[in-house]
């Protein structure tokens, strides 16, 4: 789970919520099939500890999103990535909502557009703190744009389309509950798996309802 001859890691705790989410979306059995994946199928007893060690490496985060569509296929591969990371938001709750500050009184009553910039840039600190992934956020002609200059989630991919399709399950799933179930449109316009410098994701401060 700690080999990575890049040295890039995220967290025990946010391996851990990830490898809870993908259980819950499509179980563990078909993953066993891949020739050579980082086995992610843990018996929940199994799973990495729920603590801040950076010690679950971009390789096998990596990997897991590439399996999806090597065992589903392009499309369906995506589309449960997308539901991933929606399922991520729920276990994500459970363990980080206190260091992120969701719960607290003062955040809660921030008006709308400043809640979710809040609730964004708490979640780029937790990165920071928590993982060797690079971000940074701007705000720009009302949109939110996330940054990623090291992203784990198509580390060392090549891909001729956006590949980071988690990322964007996670978001949507995060700023529905942050707005109370409200739908906003969100993509990933610049991918590194597709030779840019960035995996950017565009977030319309607006939503659609």
């Amino acid at each position: 789970m700690n080999s990575d001859p890049s040295g890039f890691f995220i967290s025990n705790r946010m391996g851990r919520i990830l490898l809870q989410a993908t259980h819950e979306t499509i179980g563990d059995t078909p993953l066993r099939s891949v020739p050579d994946f980082v086995r992610l199928a843990l018996p929940s007893d199994s799973l990495p500890p729920s603590d801040g060690q950076r010690a679950f490496s971009f390789e096998t985060v990596s990997q897991l999103h590439s399996a999806l569509e090597n065992v589903y296929g392009q499309q369906s591969g995506r589309g449960l990535a997308l539901l991933i990371g929606r399922a991520c938001f729920k276990y994500g709750m459970r363990q980080l909502s206190e260091p992120l500050g969701f719960d607290h009184t003062d955040f809660r009553l921030l008006p709308h557009v400043r809640k979710l910039q809040t609730a964004a840039q708490a979640a780029t600190n937790l990165l920071r703190a928590e993982s060797d992934v690079l971000i940074h956020m701007e705000k720009r002609d009302g949109k939110l744009l996330c940054h990623v200059e090291r992203c784990p989630l198509c580390h060392q991919r090549t891909s001729d389309s956006p590949a980071c399709h988690l990322v964007v399950g996670l978001l949507q799933e995060s700023f529905g509950w942050l707005s109370g179930g409200k739908i906003f449109n969100i993509k990933e316009t610049l991918c590194i798996a597709r030779g840019e410098p960035t995996c950017t994701f565009e977030i319309d401060l607006n939503p659609i309802t």
